[in-house]
């Protein structure tokens, strides 16, 4: 039986931090271990975790960073502290289902998986049902570099193998997918390594309770009619030269790796990588579509995606028809309506 850590990265979460640590002396398989990393909590954070460990029947660790490291760097700083064979991820304000940590272990029977998620339920400050998350949609069992490899299930809802952190000294060269200048959210990061080297499995069943209260790090937003209207409308150039910047990284840091790793994995690796070039080169041409100003540079872009067919969709990491059709429209026809790139 595979040993359990539940990795627990806390700032200022006093207020539901104390539901969330019961949810967890709760589960029907017991953790081995609770580590929490705390990143300067000026309210009763650690208090509530210290009074918490006095009836805990598992270990606490609790560890106050010196200095603010931010969610990222805290959650990535915690993982290397667990000691179990399995890491489960957890926030500070949610609730897990009592069968959670029982039904995550059960899917590493299979060696060949990497990490487990699941999917949610949305409820409010008080705990009151707004509906389903619908965070991913993934096959119960995902090979290697099998779906598109820029969508993650989201932290609280991950569980891995220790294994994975054998490559976190390369996490501070990953840039993350969508906001320039940072580095990978650490599920970005784990979704990232573990869908390159090994199987992904994923529950539809809903183990937590996520929680919305307008304090969340990072919060589900389903969004207003006319948010998803204006989104539709925002020119994607400059999210999509982000994007083809995040694919390079993930690729040097695959190429690097390559030396050091056994050869099943090494040409996991390779073949990785050669995906994240190509689709990084096929992203950066697109943006071309919507940061020139040039009418012959946009309509020469898109000339140069179709000839490669990478709008074929033949695979989860192609272009679709669709994609096709919304850049003829927005970067050819409707190119002068859009908001300007900028830079």
């Amino acid at each position: 039986m595979p040993t359990v850590s539940v990795a627990m990265a806390t700032f200022n979460g006093a207020k539901f931090l104390a539901e969330q640590l019961d949810s967890l002396a709760r589960q029907t398989r017991l953790p081995d271990e609770l580590v929490v990393t705390d990143d300067g909590s000026t309210d009763q954070t650690l208090a509530v975790v210290e009074r918490f460990a006095t009836t805990a029947r598992f270990a606490v660790h609790i560890h106050r960073n010196p200095s603010r490291l931010g969610y990222r760097a805290n959650f990535m700083a915690n993982f290397a502290r667990c000691r179990s064979d399995l890491i489960a991820v957890s926030d500070q304000d949610d609730i897990w289902h009592t069968s959670k940590l029982e039904i995550a272990v059960a899917a590493f029977e299979e060696a060949e998986v990497l990490l487990f998620c699941h999917d949610a339920w949305l409820v409010d400050a008080d705990g009151q049902r707004l509906g389903e998350a619908n965070i991913i949609r993934l096959p119960a069992r995902s090979p290697p570099l099998s779906f598109y490899p820029f969508i993650n299930p989201l932290g609280f809802t991950i569980v891995f193998r220790r294994s994975l952190l054998a490559f976190s000294d390369d996490w501070p060269a990953s840039l993350d997918t969508w906001e320039e200048g940072n580095r990978m959210a650490h599920d970005q990061w784990l979704c990232f390594i573990a869908s390159t080297y090994g199987a992904i499995a994923f529950s539809e069943e809903k183990l937590v309770d996520y929680r919305q209260h307008g304090g969340n790090a990072y919060g589900w937003k389903p969004g207003s009619l006319w948010a998803r209207y204006r989104y539709k409308l925002r020119n994607p150039g400059e999210a999509l030269r982000t994007l083809s910047r995040a694919a390079e990284a993930r690729a040097a840091i695959l190429e690097r790796e390559l030396e050091t790793l056994t050869p099943n994995w090494r040409q996991r690796a390779a073949d990785a990588a050669r995906l994240y070039r190509r689709f990084a080169d096929v992203v950066s041409v697109r943006s071309r579509i919507y940061l020139q100003s040039s009418l012959r540079q946009r309509v020469e872009a898109i000339r140069s995606l179709l000839s490669r067919h990478a709008y074929a969709e033949a695979t989860p990491w192609d272009l679709s028809a669709k994609s096709l059709a919304k850049d003829v429209a927005f970067g050819i026809v409707l190119h002068a309506f859009l908001p300007k790139p900028r830079s």
